[in-house]
């Protein structure tokens, strides 16, 4: 995709791993992260935050996730219900990988 006639300028990862992959290919590639091409990651992992740029990315709250799902599976051993599901937000971590352009 980097090698393309038109590279693109921004790409949209899965995870913070992937996001660090594209951060090797473009620095193979002479392309500087945050400037040439912006870059976001997915889950807020150390990975993400060991680079730089620092990574934008969406942190997902997995601590707080695996705490809510064990008390909703003993809550519903003892009292089973029908009551849906919870929508987790995730958190936007701002870094330079993908700033916004000066106005």
């Amino acid at each position: 995709m980097l090698d393309a006639n038109r590279p693109p300028t921004a790409i949209v990862t899965g995870s913070d791993v992937l996001a660090a992959a594209v951060y090797a290919a473009a620095a193979q590639r002479g392309i500087h992260i945050g400037t040439d091409l912006a870059v976001t990651g997915f889950d807020g992992s150390l990975i993400g935050r060991m680079l730089t740029p620092a990574l934008t990315t969406l942190a997902v709250p997995t601590g707080d996730i695996a705490q809510r799902l064990v008390d909703r599976v003993l809550h519903e051993l003892d009292e089973p219900s029908d009551e849906p599901g919870e929508l987790i937000m995730p958190e936007l971590v701002l870094g330079a990988s993908a700033s916004l352009p000066e106005r």
